[in-house]
């Protein structure tokens, strides 16, 4: 309460009426858009980080999936070979394609995720529903849809530099750096050629993402029945390594489908394929069906680290944005109590 307004010494001339101060009501919380941009921050610099760590595994698997023409099978064949073309720094050849690709690619697909779920779980409320897996009120099919969602937004956004880096990756692959790589695809190949691939990428990513959030979270609801607490970001880093081992397992007929379509055209490669159906069947009747599974070994060992790392990250910062968030909350309360 404002203290009273001392006695007026002169009562022949009266005081001045003071007008009240305006008050506002203080905001609670941060607001939506400061969360998408959080969601959006923590994806692209998880994605980025990981990436970095298994880029020479990456490398390996774009040629054993994409293989030169007399190239000796295996994974230790393949990684002699990079090393061969020039060191380290070959293991390390179209990385800064896949740093650009990959930042704004798992910024992308997190926040489109994240933010749909959101939305539909505020819409259909935390309430009971269907006998199927709920998180927040949504169905699996919900949650594929939205995880479909994630995953074609990132490679609509960024499948250029995909098309670029494993043209760049591949056993005497298009030299220079990334900006020169690009151009030189487009001067000799068209436009159309940094969009090689795309209708197998755009399926394999789709399907992808839609099954490695909606596994995701249905081992972290599973750990949470058999543990009665929630998952700490790195148990989270773990289950998001199981899903993805799982995903990886799927998906990789069509990865190395891409991968084939994406290489051809590259100067010493020539066409041999249509589209991807005519690939994934030239691939079954001349190398077999193992030859879809030839990148399995050091798929494996780089997707485990990589993309459980990443869900490590993305989680371990949306904790801190969290209490970040609960925080302004409770100092919005409080001043609104006293409002």
């Amino acid at each position: 309460m404002a203290p009273p307004l001392p006695r007026n010494p002169f009562p022949h001339i009266p005081l001045p009426r003071l007008a009240p101060r305006r008050r506002t009501r203080p905001r609670r919380g941060l607001p939506r858009a400061a969360r998408g941009a959080a969601q959006f921050l923590a994806g692209g610099l998880a994605g980025a980080a990981t990436k970095t760590l298994v880029a020479p595994l990456e490398r390996v698997s774009c040629m054993l999936m994409a293989p030169a023409a007399g190239a000796a099978p295996g994974a230790l064949a393949a990684l002699r070979a990079a090393w061969a073309e020039g060191g380290l720094p070959a293991m390390y050849r179209g990385h800064a394609a896949t740093l650009a690709k990959i930042a704004p690619a798992s910024a992308v697909q997190f926040a489109v995720y994240h933010g749909l779920r959101d939305t539909l779980a505020a819409r259909r409320g935390a309430g009971p529903g269907p006998a199927a897996a709920r998180e927040g009120g949504l169905t699996t099919p919900e949650r594929l849809a939205a995880g479909a969602a994630g995953g074609a937004a990132a490679t609509l956004v960024t499948y250029p530099l995909e098309a670029t880096r494993t043209m760049m990756s591949v056993a005497g692959g298009v030299p220079g750096n990334l900006w020169q790589a690009g151009v030189g695809i487009a001067r000799t190949q068209g436009l159309g050629g940094l969009y090689r691939g795309f209708g197998a990428t755009l399926f394999s990513d789709s399907l992808g993402s839609a099954l490695g959030f909606t596994l995701y979270e249905a081992y972290t609801r599973l750990w949470r029945k058999l543990q009665g607490s929630d998952a700490s970001p790195q148990v989270r880093g773990l289950l998001g390594a199981a899903s993805a081992a799982t995903v990886m397992t799927l998906t990789m007929p069509m990865e190395v489908v891409r991968r084939r379509l994406q290489a051809q055209g590259v100067p010493g490669r020539p066409v041999l394929y249509r589209g991807a159906l005519h690939c994934a069947r030239c691939i079954a009747r001349k190398e077999g069906t193992g030859a879809f599974y030839v990148a399995a070994l050091p798929g494996y060992l780089k997707a485990a680290p990589s993309i459980g790392g990443m869900y490590f990250l993305y989680e371990l910062m949306m904790r801190r944005f969290s209490a970040l968030e609960a925080s302004q909350a409770a100092h919005a309360a409080d001043a609104g109590a006293n409002w």
